[in-house]
């Protein structure tokens, strides 16, 4: 009779493709990501992480 002894379930869902950008925290514990702006018609586009939907956010230039 064979036990289930070395054998690994998997009960999480896989994560998908890491961030190339990973989520920072700088000294006041705010999380953030530095990332570049993509160009959509008129105007620019950032790409964030999906929990931060509907949440407040902070854009600053850092190049000029």
């Amino acid at each position: 009779m064979l036990g289930n002894e070395g054998i690994i379930f998997m009960t999480e869902k896989p994560m998908g493709r890491p961030r190339r950008n990973p989520i920072q925290i700088d000294e006041s514990g705010n999380r953030y990501v530095e990332e570049s702006v993509i160009s959509q018609s008129n105007t620019g586009r950032v790409y964030v992480p999906s929990d931060w939907v509907g949440l407040r956010v902070r854009v600053t230039l850092l190049d000029k």
